[in-house]
């Protein structure tokens, strides 16, 4: 059984795989994330086409870009869970549930 406290020592080549990557990652959701803000034609076509409307790129970009920001770590669900708690709250009778008697 080992002893999941224990530090683990990863090889250097690993290590830099992981970091490389990483800022891999990252780089392609901040120029993503520009690319859906600027609503570049070969990416927002392909948006249009899947079905959702041309100002979702906008919205896309800027989720993308707080990604790549280390406040974004934070920003996103906290957004998510406002607007979620937001349409709760807003939703339209027709669409609450009936409570049984």
């Amino acid at each position: 059984m080992s002893d999941l406290a224990s530090p683990v020592i990863l090889p250097r080549s690993r290590t830099m795989a992981y970091w490389i990557t990483t800022v891999l990652l990252a780089l392609e959701c901040a120029v993503g994330g520009v690319m859906d803000i600027l609503q570049l034609p070969p990416f927002l076509t392909t948006l249009v086409r899947l079905g959702y409307p041309s100002y979702f790129s906008i919205i896309l970009g800027v989720w993308k870009l707080l990604a790549v920001t280390p406040p974004g770590a934070l920003v996103g669900p906290v957004a998510f869970t406002g607007l979620t708690l937001a349409s709760w709250a807003l939703r339209p009778p027709a669409r609450r549930e009936s409570r049984p008697r």
